[in-house]
Formats: C-alpha cells, structure tokens, sequence
C-alpha cells in the first residue's frame, strides 16, 4: 500500500468522490452531488492505493493563513480493506504531510462510532458531543511535534 496527493479534478478525484459518497454520504440518506465540492481545490487530497485502487481517503483543509491549524476531515477507508491498518498508514502520512506545511495542530470532527481509532492515534477529544450531518460528533484534535521532522 503506498499513499500520495491527490490531484483535484483528476481521475484519483473522482474515484475519492465515489468513495465518499459510497462510505460517507449514502449511508446518511445523502448524496455527494449535493456537496459543493468544487470548493475543495485548496485543499489536499490524500489517498492510500493498492496498486492503482484507490483504497482510502481523507482531506486536509488549513484553518488560517499560516497553517498552523488543519482540519482533517472526509476520512474514508472501502469496506474491502477496514481492519488493516489503512486507517492508521492513511493518517499516518497526513500528519507527515501536515508536519511539512509548519501546522502545529490537527483537528477533526469525529464520528462517535470511531472515536476510538483517532484515540489510539493520540487525537484528544475537546469539547462536548455535538451533531453534524444527522449524527453525533466529538471534536479532536492532535497537536504535532515540529522536531519529528
């Protein structure tokens, strides 16, 4: 399994779109068409791929000019591959990738049934429950270590 950037607009975008809509968004009743995803060409895409199938998802989107805040979010893992590992590689390379942009922190919205894995990860919970798009979340967030680099 290998993990690279995504290129908005590409081929990888929209396999990441189907992905999404098929992990993320259908099981709420929702659809992925009705995302304003054309919003997202500032921010970075990241998959994880065996071989050339695109595998698992998630996007980093900075908070401020500087980056020292980023947001993960649209954390996605197919079906085929949960229990593995992916996860982990997937987030893993992320906060490398965050590391390298100078962000001192990273922050999500987490679904209650995975609060869990980003524990694990060493994501702190802040905040009380609260509901985004029809289901319980917690804000988490991790705050990176600079001399890891």
């Amino acid at each position: 399994m290998t993990c690279r950037e995504i290129s908005f607009g590409s081929k990888d975008f929209y396999e990441e779109l189907a992905l999404r809509d098929e992990l993320l968004r259908k099981p709420l009743g929702l659809s992925i068409e009705d995302d304003p995803t054309h919003l997202e060409d500032k921010e970075i895409h990241l998959g994880c791929f065996d071989g050339t199938k695109l595998i698992g998802v998630l996007i980093l989107k900075p908070l401020d000019d500087k980056c020292q805040r980023i947001k993960m979010r649209q954390v996605a893992v197919s079906s085929d591959y949960q229990g593995q590992g992916v996860g982990k590689i997937l987030v893993d390379f992320a906060e490398e990738r965050a590391k390298s942009l100078g962000c001192e922190c990273i922050e999500l919205h987490g679904r209650q049934g995975v609060l869990g894995f980003y524990e694990k990860l060493g994501y702190d919970m802040v905040g009380d429950v609260f509901m985004e798009v029809g289901i319980n979340h917690r804000k988490m967030e991790k705050h990176l270590r600079k001399d890891n680099l």
